[in-house]
């Protein structure tokens, strides 16, 4: 969970001039009451930064990963009320991602896709009118397709079927145990099952598969292309959602605005062109997009501080 608090540097402002990190503010992932406390915390440590006491605050967005679902949202509305904030808005992480783009281009995006692909995955689509579509975030046991843990995963069953000799040896299946320090490949299952952060544990493989993808393992390259793969899929499907319901994903001029957060897009450059080149070349994508624009977002938190400035900004 990371905090941000903006200055008074006049209309159109969204630079974040304090920022404060805590731990996962997902409720679904630490329980609210763990969720809660990190979130506060980060609120309070970013305001002391910034030197803002709490009145004079005028407007407050909260992003969190599983906001998205409306217990949790309502759960993080009603804790935010609690510490006297009245005026704020609370969306999902990948909620705030295009109106980070349009800081970044200077020109405001309110259509898209936000896509995240880190620990875990999603997209989110915005369509002119306003409403919200979703593809993906299921949870990294029903499917975090293209995400962190998928690459982990599957490099941790390729080693499983090299053991059982199912399939030969790898550049992947050699420089993964030393990676994560067993000297015995039957070691897997304890370091896998033992640890309460296992999740994390495994998602934090996926740097060990690009670098066998970089000394040309084709089992690592193979991974990356399937994964890269799906998360393109996750993005067609916003599309076709929207077409089938008479919605429109793309800006006035026919593009289609992509922007990529999360560690294995803003990390891995390949990874991310792969993904958009997937969206692209989309047969259902070129039937109704007249081109892919893609916006890499290392900063989402400058994202959330424009929102917040929408909220005091005055509707003309």
């Amino acid at each position: 969970m990371i905090a941000t608090t903006q200055a008074d540097e006049g209309p159109g402002s969204s630079k974040p001039c304090a920022v404060s990190e805590a731990g996962p503010g997902n409720l679904r992932s630490v329980g609210l009451e763990e969720a809660v406390a990190n979130v506060q915390a980060s609120i309070e440590q970013a305001a002391e930064i910034a030197q803002v006491q709490q009145e004079d605050v005028s407007a407050v967005c909260l992003a969190a990963a599983g906001a998205g679902r409306q217990s949790e949202k309502e759960q993080l509305e009603s804790y935010l009320l609690q510490l006297g904030y009245s005026n704020f808005i609370v969306c999902t992480d990948a909620d705030v991602l295009l109106p980070a783009v349009s800081t970044q281009t200077g020109c405001e995006h309110n259509t898209g896709i936000a896509l995240i692909a880190g620990t875990g995955s999603i997209a989110i689509g915005c369509t002119l009118d306003g409403q919200k579509l979703r593809s993906g975030g299921w949870g990294y046991l029903l499917g975090d397709h293209g995400s962190g843990y998928a690459l982990g995963q599957a490099a941790l069953a390729d080693i499983t079927q090299v053991i059982d000799l199912v399939k030969p040896p790898s550049r992947l299946s050699e420089i993964l145990p030393k990676r994560i320090g067993i000297s015995d490949v039957q070691e897997i299952i304890p370091w896998c099952y033992s640890a309460n952060d296992a999740r994390e544990k495994i998602a934090g493989l996926a740097p060990v598969v690009f670098e066998a993808a970089e000394s040309n393992c084709p089992v690592a390259r193979q991974i990356i292309e399937e994964n890269a793969a799906k998360l393109a899929s996750t993005c067609v499907a916003l599309l076709r959602q929207a077409v089938g319901r008479h919605l429109q994903l793309t800006e006035q001029d026919g593009r289609l605005i992509l922007a990529c957060s999360g560690s294995l897009l803003t990390q891995q450059p390949d990874y991310r062109d792969a993904v958009v080149r997937g969206v692209a070349q989309d047969s259902f994508v070129v039937q109704h997009v007249r081109e892919v624009s893609p916006h890499t977002v290392v900063s989402p938190v400058v994202g959330a501080v424009e929102l917040a400035r929408r909220l005091c900004t005055p509707v003309e």
